[in-house]
């Protein structure tokens, strides 16, 4: 098992750089960002904290590891996801919510030709499933004026990816 840490602030349409740590260390940053200031001031006055942001994070290396946009309709979430793996190759995935007015959240979304799905059941952690089985888990909870973000990753096998796997804990959760 392998594990990640990180503080979200309380408002969400902050742009400040959010440090992310793993068990050696710092391992990278997330940072949102307006494409323009137009979406700036739209995400200011909307009841949706952070709709308009762009996030973006980048490894140890300042390499942009994961690009994740909100698309999101009025009843469902949505999210572009651009994942630049190890060799540098970009993935393009699209997360969609599956129902729209549960008190749980089921995203799915296909990555290599497999269909993920991000689960969150209410005071539960999210977790990550492919075939039936647990790859990863992330924790919210609000601790001294902050979201403080506990991920997990379980299969070994995806500890190579651990940037595909926190960037879409991070879009799916936002």
């Amino acid at each position: 098992m392998s594990q990640f840490s990180y503080n979200l602030p309380l408002c969400r349409t902050s742009a400040k750089p959010i440090e992310i740590y793993g068990k050696s260390g710092k391992v990278g940053v997330v940072k949102g960002f307006y494409e323009n200031v137009f979406t700036k001031f739209l995400d200011k006055i909307s009841s949706e904290c952070g709709r308009y942001l762009t996030y973006e994070l980048r490894d140890s290396e300042n390499n942009v590891r994961i690009i994740s946009k909100d698309a999101r309709g009025f009843t469902r979430k949505k999210a572009f996801v651009t994942y630049i793996d190890h060799n540098q190759v970009e993935h393009e995935i699209v997360m969609r919510e599956t129902e729209c007015f549960d008190i749980d959240e089921k995203i799915t979304f296909i990555y290599k030709n497999k269909e993920y799905l991000i689960s969150k059941r209410l005071f539960e952690p999210a977790q990550l499933v492919v075939d039936g089985d647990v790859i990863a888990d992330c924790n919210v909870q609000f601790m001294n004026r902050a979201y403080n973000v506990k991920m997990n990753i379980y299969n070994y096998a995806y500890l190579q990816e651990h940037y595909l796997v926190l960037g879409l804990f991070h879009a799916a959760l936002s």
